[in-house]
């Protein structure tokens, strides 16, 4: 099989697992240890494009923490008890980026040299989430943020 083979019938798995609570059509193609290592490989390739992987992956995230902050804020200044907080929120594309912004889930390992610095770019060095955070905060009151 070719690599793009093996992760179509991974899909499929992940799909009849999730949806229909089967694991005995594609999912029985695969070994306990191959399941492992496939499932690692999906957390890694979370952790590299959407999570602590880069500063650019939470980054995105910092629109979606203004208006978090603002919906929140106006729902609290409210004279009215029981006004809501609208609050937007998507798929993994955005809520991963939130939850790394806001500090959450951060790996126990070290991330690697090449993320943690990348070459030529202080624009993208890795900074502490929590600090990313205040930053952008701090900067939400701006139209163009």
């Amino acid at each position: 099989l070719t690599c793009a083979q093996v992760e179509a019938l991974w899909q499929l798995c992940l799909f009849e697992a999730g949806l229909e609570d089967d694991t005995s059509r594609a999912c029985a193609l695969f070994q306990p240890e191959q399941v492992e290592l496939l499932e690692w490989l999906d957390d890694v390739d979370l952790l590299e494009s959407h999570s602590w992987g880069a500063r650019i992956n939470y980054a995105i995230a910092g629109p979606l923490l203004a208006h978090m902050r603002s919906a929140l804020q106006s729902a609290a200044d409210s004279k009215h008890i029981k006004k809501p907080a609208h609050l937007l929120f998507a798929h993994c594309e955005t809520l991963v980026p939130l939850a790394t912004l806001l500090g959450l889930f951060k790996p126990e390992l070290a991330l690697p040299p090449s993320a943690a610095h990348p070459p030529n770019s202080s624009a993208l060095a890795v900074v502490a989430p929590e600090a990313e955070a205040r930053r952008l905060l701090s900067r939400a009151d701006v139209v163009s943020d």
